[in-house]
């Protein structure tokens, strides 16, 4: 069975290929202990192929957004090199872009009092 699931985020704004297909790259980040015991994170990337790539999801398929992928690994040739692609089968939006500061605040809460509190 070749079933490939990618949780990460989009490298740069996602590419139309045909009428339906986007290309765009996915990095999934890894972290693990090395051989002396010192935490490690590794980062990898994917390169994406979408056929089903609605004009309406296109727009948020852009760089720092998180994404989840459901797909197939597939391997070409191109000019005696060859590439590895997840072909997708699906992709959902998971999250918003990469954290970026933020101006104002979603919301202001108000301080509360001691005396307010029911208990």
């Amino acid at each position: 069975m070749n079933n490939v699931t990618l949780l990460g985020r989009i490298g740069k704004d996602a590419e139309r290929i045909g009428e339906k297909g986007a290309r765009f790259s996915v990095a999934t980040s890894e972290r693990y202990k090395n051989k002396d015991g010192e935490w490690v994170e590794g980062t990898e990337w994917h390169s994406v192929v979408y056929w089903n790539a609605s004009d309406a999801l296109l727009p948020h398929l852009s760089k720092g957004q998180q994404v989840a992928v459901e797909g197939s690994i597939h391997y070409r040739k191109h000019e005696d090199k060859y590439y590895t692609d997840i072909k997708a089968r699906r992709v959902h939006l998971v999250g918003g872009k990469s954290a970026a500061p933020q101006d104002e605040p979603q919301h202001k809460r108000e301080p509360v009092a001691d005396d307010d509190l029911p208990f």
